[in-house]
């Protein structure tokens, strides 16, 4: 597997994270020696780690995110909310919720009902914590739409709204529609959580892609955060 370096500047803004399906204690305790070794910001893991992982990071101060993953198991608002209280009680410093895919394509005229039910119970179990929400918006095309999207985690007191990169699509145009977005989307209080789709690119996209990164909005006043594989270090 390719390793990629990434640029010292960088570094402060990264959330480690593992690709791997089977990720037992050995590669949970490899992604928190990593994430205090090299300076990163902080880890994610699924919600089912969190009580062991917890320990490992308690005194670092690496920033733990937990995982409730609905691509593949939708869940009831109640259990959505269960899931996410979980995380808080299990030692995260912050909740992610992975939406299901179907979310990602939609318009003013069209906004799932269950979404919007989705975004309240995350307000409310989050109880003035950090709340991210992962929308694949490397499905999107239009910047209508992710103006669209931004607006409804502002709406809910979403802290963060965690964007896909979709590299095999287009490395080149997704960035700079990053850009875009922060550029042309006024008062966010959103923050963006890049993430990096590197299993699917090559050493080329990875250096230019850090490049357009090191110029876009990236300071320690308007953190853009960046999630990064463990696996490509």
């Amino acid at each position: 597997m390719q390793s990629f370096i990434i640029p010292n500047e960088i570094i402060p803004f990264i959330n480690l994270y593992s690709l791997k399906n089977d990720k037992d204690d050995f590669s949970m305790i490899r992604l928190c020696k990593t994430a205090i070794e090299k300076n990163f910001s902080s880890i994610t893991v699924d919600m089912e780690q969190l009580e062991n992982v917890w320990k490992w990071v308690e005194t670092s101060n690496i920033k733990l995110c937990g995982s409730v993953n609905m691509i593949q198991n939708t869940m009831s608002p109640t259990v959505l909310f269960k899931s996410i209280k979980s995380v808080f009680e299990n030692g995260a410093d912050m909740a992610e919720v992975i939406m299901p895919l179907e979310f990602s394509n939609i318009n003013e005229e069209q906004i799932p009902t269950i979404m919007l039910e989705y975004l309240n119970v995350i307000e409310e179990a989050k109880n003035n914590r950090v709340a991210k929400v992962c929308m694949e918006t490397g499905y999107i095309t239009y910047l209508s739409q992710i103006k669209l999207i931004i607006g409804l985690m502002q709406k809910y007191n979403i802290d963060i709204i965690k964007t896909a990169s979709s590299f095999y699509k287009n490395a080149f145009s997704n960035l700079n529609h990053l850009n875009s977005i922060l550029d042309n989307v006024n008062n966010i209080n959103t923050k963006i959580d890049f993430l990096f789709d590197v299993k699917n690119s090559n050493k080329f996209i990875i250096d230019n892609a850090f490049r357009l990164l090191k110029k876009s909005r990236i300071s320690l006043e308007n953190p853009l955060i960046i999630s990064y594989p463990i696996e490509f270090l």
